[in-house]
């Protein structure tokens, strides 16, 4: 599937963008330092999407909709989630093999699911409201093998 804005420098901002139907990714970023705030995204699989990126700030975003809202995967650490609103997702923000991400004063409305933290250790979760169908929070941390 194709991605409406890959972020691919460290340190870029990406703000004020509507990104509205799309079928593939409406961000994703696989870089460190960058400020993804006050986007409005309606109808994406997923909203947003980092993969190995550290150090980047998500906040303020309005996401509507989308089959994921925010996912940060493979090894994405040491983010900020903070201050988004997010409606009518499946997933809404899913952090799945990553640690030390914080999370945040998030609004998460008519979703399956809040916010699933799978093997995702050193995380930070405060203040968010969460409206879910089925799991408002959800933590599992994988066995290590000897």
């Amino acid at each position: 599937m194709k991605t409406a804005v890959s972020i691919n420098s460290d340190g870029c901002s990406l703000k004020g963008l509507t990104a509205k139907n799309y079928v593939g990714t409406a961000i994703q970023a696989e870089t460190n330092g960058n400020s993804i705030r006050e986007n409005t995204i309606e109808n994406s699989n997923p909203a947003l999407l980092d993969l190995g990126s550290r150090e980047n700030l998500i906040a303020g975003n309005m996401i509507v909709n989308s089959q994921g809202g925010i996912i940060l995967w493979d090894d994405s650490s040491n983010n900020s989630i903070e201050d988004n609103q997010i409606s009518g997702c499946n997933s809404s923000i899913l952090i799945r093999e990553a640690a030390g991400n914080q999370i945040s004063g998030n609004k998460i409305s008519g979703a399956h699911w809040g916010i699933w933290l799978d093997d995702a250790q050193f995380c930070g979760v405060e203040d968010n409201e969460i409206q879910s169908e089925y799991l408002a929070f959800f933590s599992r941390t994988a066995a290590s093998s000897a």
